[in-house]
């Protein structure tokens, strides 16, 4: 039953306004000066007023979902990541001088005329002899990306889009193939007449294109990048039997101490370096690393074949080494380090992992929304999405695939040379005009690298490695009789983890629930003297009005039908 003894409203107020806990109230109710009631009235009013303001403000805040970096270092057993190593020279000489064709013209020194810059339009290469050699590899490879033959509705549609559109330009890019001989500016022709090819290209573009990028290249990029556009013009089978084999290249491997051997190595074809050899690549079953030091690393003997090198595109000898993260595609033109011969390079490592909340937090992925036009079940990473945006890009506008870029298999190759669709979207995707959605993945383990080099084989050594190497391969060790040839050709890497102390970097969120409720009570406290008993004692005024005003409607019923009965 309400405290009010005449069942009022207004008795509930005056007594809850009296006896409330919140200041200024009861000075406001109680006071007998008129001027002292208007004062705390006004200044409970204006108190009111400023505790609202920062409420707002603190809802905004916890809206905001801020996050708060946290730093922790561990022991712990750490995964071993992936390495894959390719020779800096892609093709093999003495398999470039029985292709014929064009590959010809590469032979010659680099001090004679350099082969043509505009490799033009290339004829099919699917009757020449290097297209019918039996590959010198084992058809055994676990290859993790082997693109199907050109088949499908929709990669057909895609091919006939992108010979409509580039039926002019080959025609005239032919005939210059046929003449034997062009200069750069040649493979810049098909940009001063635009062509619509395949959809969504304006060939009234009047976009900024700068000076610099209508310049000619420099002519050992220009050369190099020719080079490469006629590598990849040949299948899949006669670009790896071309390369450099895993037999050749990998003399010697070790694991914590353990050999490893070709079965711990899945081959991955680059469009620039050729065949290229991943080490751990199965994010499935890793490799643990319990001891720090580079005995319980990768170790490896590598045998480059300088004599196999082809002189007018591969300036420099050595291998292409990129460390990462099982599971993702490498990218050795865009990532990276060299390793010369006749050194004994250490690669030391040490780990640090990035967790982010995402969801209302921040942006980030586990890669499980992303479609990824690459084979496999690979780890998601911001590049692979970036290209998969790229090359979607491409098949959309261009009807084709940048062939400079890992290709997916159900879009087909650009023409080279490099027509103006593909070298204006390429344009707009680098300078930023494009957005593709590719947030940072939610997990990532980034890779701190310290290199130590030492001169290999020492003097002393050379006798027992050429002991060791005639066991390994014989051919090999032939060929190596003499210390100049030893340090031309072979060098050790040694990849490992200089400690197992790894370092996470984690967000946590900085403005919590728990965070709000605490300010607002202390707000609520400094400006309006409120705290939970105060609320608890609306509470309670607000069940007396009810109670008040359900026994004012039953007296009124119970009135109505006596006044009907009499």
């Amino acid at each position: 039953m309400p405290r009010t003894t005449d069942n009022k409203v207004t008795s509930a107020l005056l007594e809850f306004a009296d006896a409330t806990t919140a200041h200024g109230v009861p000075r406001a109710v109680g006071s007998f000066s008129v001027v002292r009631k208007i004062f705390w009235s006004a200044f409970f009013a204006a108190s009111l007023a400023y505790f609202l303001y920062q409420a707002s403000t603190l809802f905004n805040k916890y809206f905001d979902y801020p996050v708060a970096t946290d730093v922790s270092v561990k022991f712990a057993t750490i995964d071993f990541p992936a390495v894959t190593i390719c020779n800096l020279n892609p093709i093999r000489l003495s398999k470039l001088k029985t292709a014929g064709g064009e590959f010809s013209s590469y032979l010659s020194d680099s001090d004679t005329a350099a082969p043509s810059s505009s490799p033009a339009s290339r004829r099919k290469r699917d009757g020449e002899s290097n297209q019918g050699d039996v590959p010198e590899y084992d058809v055994d490879w676990e290859d993790s990306y082997q693109p199907q033959e050109e088949k499908g509705e929709g990669h057909e549609q895609l091919r006939k889009r992108r010979e409509a559109g580039s039926s002019a330009d080959s025609s005239d890019s032919s005939s210059s193939s046929s003449a034997g001989s062009s200069s750069s500016s040649d493979s810049s022709s098909s940009y001063d007449s635009p062509s619509y090819y395949g959809g969504g290209w304006n060939s009234d573009y009047d976009g900024d294109l700068s000076s610099s990028d209508n310049e000619e290249y420099n002519e050992e990029f220009q050369l190099v990048k020719n080079f490469s556009s006629l590598i990849l013009e040949l299948n899949r089978t006669s670009r790896i039997s071309m390369g450099h084999q895993y037999q050749d290249l990998i003399l010697e491997c070790a694991y914590n101490g353990r050999a490893c051997s070709k079965k711990d190595f899945r081959l991955i074809l680059d469009e620039k370096y050729g065949n290229c050899y991943t080490f751990n690549s199965d994010k499935v079953s890793l490799r643990k690393v319990k001891d720090p030091g580079p005995g319980h690393g990768l170790q490896t003997t590598m045998y480059i074949e300088q004599d196999e090198y082809v002189p007018a595109v591969t300036p420099a000898a050595g291998v292409r080494v990129v460390i990462h993260q099982p599971g993702e595609w490498p990218f050795p033109a865009e990532e990276g380090f060299d390793v010369g011969p006749g050194y004994s390079t250490s690669v030391g490592l040490q780990v640090t992992t990035i967790q982010r909340l995402g969801g209302k937090y921040g942006n980030c992925t586990d890669g499980r929304d992303k479609d990824n036009l690459y084979p496999g079940k690979l780890k998601y990473s911001t590049k692979t999405c970036w290209y998969t945006c790229f090359q979607r890009l491409l098949a959309k506008e261009c009807g084709c695939g940048s062939r400079f870029i890992p290709l997916p298999e159900d879009i087909p190759a650009c023409p080279v040379p490099v027509n103006f669709c593909e070298d204006f979207w390429t344009k707009e995707m680098r300078g930023g005009h494009i957005w593709c959605d590719c947030p940072p993945s939610c997990v990532d383990n980034t890779l701190s690298v310290t290199f130590g080099f030492s001169e290999w084989p020492a003097d002393s050594y050379e006798a027992s490695l050429r002991q060791k190497l005639s066991k390994i391969d014989k051919k090999v060790a032939e060929k190596l009789q003499t210390s100049y040839d030893a340090r031309r050709n072979l060098l050790k890497l040694t990849v490992y983890f200089e400690q197992l102390n790894q370092q996470t970097i984690s967000e946590s969120p900085a403005y919590g629930v728990e965070n709000l409720l605490g300010d607002l009570g202390g707000q609520l406290g400094l400006w309006v003297g409120v705290s939970v008993m105060t609320v608890l004692e609306v509470v309670e005024l607000i069940v007396d009005i009810i109670q008040i005003l359900l026994s004012k409607a039953k007296r009124s019923t119970k009135t109505t039908d006596i006044s009907g009965q009499t």
